[in-house]
């Protein structure tokens, strides 16, 4: 199983880089961010004294998964004050009348 151990190293080592550049990447501009790294589907089974990097990583990646749906619900609030704000500015705005003065 240790023999494996320098792929799955690899790869997690990898996809740790790629979680902290998506968190950079969220922080400065959430509009533009994309997390699309992959593990190798060849990998096998993870040994076993890789485990504590893996749970680290993945309870990182949980927390950033957080956040973002945070920031996703928070847009979507915001979405519904503007659209009833602008239903509201609709309603409210006073409707043009005209006074034939000539006929």
């Amino acid at each position: 199983m240790a023999a494996d151990s320098p792929d799955w190293q690899s790869a997690l080592d990898e996809y740790g880089r790629a979680l902290l550049d998506f968190e950079h990447s969220f922080e400065a501009d959430p509009r533009h961010c994309v997390f699309a790294y992959q593990l190798p589907a060849d990998l096998g089974p993870l040994p076993a004294e890789l485990t504590a990097i893996a749970l680290n990583l993945f309870d990182r990646a949980r927390a950033v998964e957080s956040r973002v749906q945070a920031a996703m619900i928070e847009v979507a609030r915001q979405r519904v004050a503007i659209t009833h704000a602008r239903t509201a500015m609709t309603r409210n705005r006073p409707n043009a009348r005209f006074v034939d003065v000539q006929g």
